[in-house]
Formats: C-alpha cells, sequence, structure tokens
C-alpha cells in the first residue's frame, strides 16, 4: 500500500476544522470534567487528609480525567473512519470499555516515552549538546510577568533542539503501538498491528504537531510569550483531536487497500 504523508496531514487537519464545534465541544467538556472532579475531589471530605490518602486522591483523579481523554480520543478516531453517524458506538459499554482499554495502553506508551525520552536528552546533556532544561521557581510562577519572563529566557536553541528531540521520539514511539490504539477505539483489527509505513505514520504526526509548535516557538523568540500562550490554548484542543483523525483516516486508507468497507461498530 502507498502511504501519503502528507495526504494524512491535510486529511487531518481538514476533518479537524471542518467539525470544528465537536472539536471545541469536546475540549469543553473534557474540562468540565476535569473542574468538576477536581471540585469533587477538593471538597470531599470522607477521604482523608493524610499522606497516603492525598496521594490516592491525586491517582483517582488523574486516572478519571485520562479515562474522559482516551474516551475524546476513541470519538475522534471513529469520527475519521466511520463519519459522524457512528463517532458513538451503539453501545455504551463497549464505548466505556474500549476507552478503558486505551486509558492503560496510553499510560504504558507515556511511560516507555518518557524513559527512551530521559536517556536521549540525559546522553546529549553529558555531551554538552541541547543544554539542561529551565525549571521555574517559586519565584516565576508566581506572577505573570515572572512567569513570560521565565518563558522567554527558557527559550534558546539548546531548549529548542530539546524540545523537537522530544516530540521526535515521542511520534516515533508513539506510531509503533497506534494501530493497536486504532484496533481498540474502532473494535476492528483488520488494519492490522505491522505496518510498513509506521515511520511514515510518525512523519505525519510530526508535521500535525509542528503546525502548532513552529508558530508558538517564533512568537516565543520575537518576545510574544503572552500571544503564544493564547495560541497554544487555541489550538490544543484541535491538534489533539487532529492527531486521533490522524488514525482514523489511516485506517480508511487500509481499508479501502484492500478493498473491503469499514466496519460496522
Amino acid at each position: 500500500m502507498q502511504f501519503s504523508i502528507l495526504g494524512v496531514f491535510g486529511a487531518s487537519w481538514a476533518l479537524t476544522w471542518k467539525h470544528w464545534i465537536r472539536t471545541y465541544g469536546v475540549g469543553f467538556a473534557l474540562c468540565l470534567v476535569a473542574i468538576v472532579i477536581g471540585f469533587g475531589f477538593g471538597t470531599a471530605k470522607n477521604i482523608g487528609t493524610s499522606g497516603f490518602a492525598m496521594f490516592l486522591k491525586a491517582v483517582a483523579m488523574i486516572l478519571l480525567i485520562g479515562m474522559s481523554m482516551s474516551a475524546a480520543f476513541n470519538y475522534w478516531v471513529r469520527l475519521a473512519a466511520f463519519g459522524t453517524g457512528r463517532a458513538f458506538p451503539a453501545s455504551v459499554g463497549k464505548f466505556l470499555s474500549a476507552a478503558l482499554v486505551n486509558l492503560v495502553k496510553f499510560i504504558l506508551i507515556v511511560i516507555i516515552i518518557g524513559i527512551i525520552t530521559l536517556v536521549i536528552t540525559a546522553g546529549l546533556s553529558m555531551m554538552g549538546l541541547g543544554g539542561e532544561r529551565l525549571q521555574p521557581t517559586a519565584e516565576d510562577i508566581s506572577s505573570v510577568e515572572g512567569f513570560l519572563a521565565f518563558l522567554s529566557a527558557s527559550f534558546t536553541l539548546g531548549q529548542m533542539t530539546l524540545q523537537v528531540i522530544s516530540i521526535l521520539v515521542a511520534c516515533f514511539v508513539y506510531s509503533f503501538f497506534s494501530a493497536n490504539l486504532t484496533g481498540t477505539a474502532l473494535g476492528d483489527d483488520r488494519e492490522g498491528l505491522e505496518h510498513p509505513h509506521t515511520v511514515d505514520f510518525a512523519v505525519a504526526l510530526m508535521l500535525i504537531e509542528l503546525v502548532v509548535i513552529i508558530p508558538i516557538f517564533a512568537l516565543i523568540a520575537v518576545g510574544l510569550p503572552l500571544v503564544s500562550i493564547v495560541l497554544n490554548v487555541v489550538l490544543a484542543f484541535p491538534m489533539m483531536a487532529a492527531i486521533a483523525i490522524a488514525h482514523g483516516v489511516r485506517y480508511r486508507m487500509c481499508i479501502a487497500a484492500r478493498g473491503e468497507e469499514p466496519a460496522v461498530n
């Protein structure tokens, strides 16, 4: 099968903006869920205030928010693969179980990406390449002016190199497991778990992210960190949607190449 990197890239962003109301609607719903969960756990008095209880509370909050994000991912994949009419499966139970399974996979993928990125960046730092990651101090985050100053100071060639390397590693590792995520979201594994175009899909994902990241870097470089933050907030959910939609676009390409029809799930 011939894989079009630019085709996946273009179709993913095109579908994202075609359904921009759904994109921001899902994004707003995720924010609302996070606020409700955070407020609920924050005001709960019967959970306990010990260190261990607070740890369990934080883990539960992260898992619930992660479950919501996993469900949103599955929704966007199905939207691209099956269309708006079947973005939600007929069974709520299947939708929730798929979200739970993909959540576990996402956690494992994030751990793997984190370990590999840490090893690579540590190696580069030992060789004097890439610089060190700057960590904001309490003074940096105590005011808007301090945070913006930290953001501007952290934009160096070395820092940008580390960011780009992190994106490269994340996209390639993620792409290796991406078909598995697609199969769970759609309930259809005909796409296969191994692709001759895994690297091509990783490149398509990088392009999707760089469309957002490059303008943000450019704004920080010219001394407009506040504008970069606004742009980041505005484009965060569309970028998340475009990445998930890319899964559905690739699925349709693979199924069409085999002369078959999308599943009915």
